[in-house]
């Protein structure tokens, strides 16, 4: 085996392993094994050395290439627009296509800039230990006997499950909702220091009149995540009893 690798670049492999009575198979299995180490462009340092190309970019270069191209200067642009901007300088770095593989390589092919990036939203975690301490509340769509559909909105009292507050409205406004919640609460004579109310994303949810008209109350708001629909389970789960 050791005088095959000696000697596969002067003689052929299969002559050797026959003279030598040496399984091609095994001298290759035993070749790719060892071929541990890697060169800059991803392949192993063998064959780098066995396809050595005059004209093959340097790692040093390939560096120089890949910093030009994720400068301030170019991150806007593609490979293709870049390249013809070096040359209307007389700057020739490498073809497009090498550009294309370079930034493949470094896994920066597709967004270069530094693009603001959101953290996960905490997923609301909601206990109540007595009445009156958390409230989930939620509006669904109930259809007309004559044509259309009726908002009902419907608040829950999350440790009793017991329906706190209820409306039925023709129409959906954050109005509705803030005078609705503020009805239930006066009802019910509920201390809002201690009171926190969760509620999905909706429009009429998040509304500027909602939310003023909690924040003068001294109630503290949950919403579910963005995008995420199970966040209100207990007001869903009670919707879907009520139709079904």
């Amino acid at each position: 085996m050791n005088l095959v690798d000696q000697h596969h670049h002067d003689v052929a492999v299969a002559p050797a392993c026959d003279a030598l009575a040496v399984s091609r198979a095994t001298w290759y299995r035993r070749r790719a094994r060892n071929a541990k180490s890697v060169s800059c462009d991803g392949t192993s340092l063998m064959d780098a050395a066995r396809r050595f190309h005059p004209r093959r970019i340097s790692c040093l270069d390939r560096t120089r290439i890949l910093k030009t191209l994720c400068s301030d200067r170019f991150l806007d642009m593609t490979p293709r627009g870049a390249h013809a901007a070096l040359l209307s300088q007389g700057t020739y770095l490498c073809s497009v296509r090498t550009m294309y593989r370079i930034l493949a390589q470094s896994k920066a092919i597709r967004e270069r800039r530094r693009i603001a990036t959101h953290p996960n939203a905490e997923i609301p975690r909601l206990l109540a230990t007595r009445p009156n301490q958390v409230w989930t509340w939620d509006i669904t769509k109930l259809p007309a006997a004559i044509g259309g559909y009726y908002n009902l909105y419907v608040i829950l009292d999350l440790y009793s499950r017991c329906v706190v507050g209820w409306r039925l409205s023709r129409s959906e406004s954050g109005a509705l909702a803030a005078m609705f919640v503020r009805e239930t609460i006066l009802a019910h004579g509920v201390d809002p220091d201690g009171l926190t109310i969760h509620a999905d994303r909706g429009a009429a949810m998040t509304s500027r009149s909602l939310s003023q008209c909690l924040a003068d109350m001294n109630i503290t708001q949950s919403h579910s995540r963005p995008r995420t629909s199970n966040d209100n389970a207990y007001s869903e789960s009670q919707f879907k009893t009520l139709k079904y």
